[in-house]
């Protein structure tokens, strides 16, 4: 691992001095003050196109924050990027299918404990974890 560290932490795509609504704060040397988040500035290039420049400033930091918990060496190896994510596969399909097949499962199962009064062991807890993947999924708390 190399001596240089990188800023720590999530970073943000920023519009001008703008975060989100959250104003950025910075000094003279561009340094952040108070409770201003890592951010990443507009990208130089495609000059004058500040759209362009927000949205790659934006995917910069989608893909920082997605790799935030590996090493930059391991980032920069082409096994990483190959073991990451299959081009073949589709896995929001992949994703699609699974939750349907939950969902799919608890409406057939919908409170069934026990087959002919004999408690299933486990019956309750996997119907509540597919309940809990189904939530997840779906976004809902």
């Amino acid at each position: 691992m190399s001596g240089v560290k990188h800023t720590l932490g999530r970073l943000y795509a920023a519009n001008g001095n703008e975060l989100h609504d959250k104003p950025c704060s910075f000094d003279t040397q561009g340094r952040r003050l108070g409770d201003t988040p890592n951010r990443v500035a507009s990208i130089e290039y495609p000059y004058n196109d500040r759209t362009g420049q927000c949205a790659n400033a934006r995917r910069l930091a989608a893909c920082w924050n997605a790799c935030e918990r590996f090493e930059t060496e391991d980032i920069e190896g082409g096994a990483f990027q190959t073991s990451l994510v299959d081009p073949k596969i589709d896995y929001r399909a992949q994703r699609n299918a699974l939750l349907a097949a939950c969902k799919a499962m608890l409406e057939a199962y919908d409170g069934v404990t026990d087959y002919d009064g004999i408690e299933i062991p486990g019956a309750e807890s996997a119907l509540d974890a597919a309940e809990a993947a189904i939530a997840k999924a779906e976004g809902k708390p």
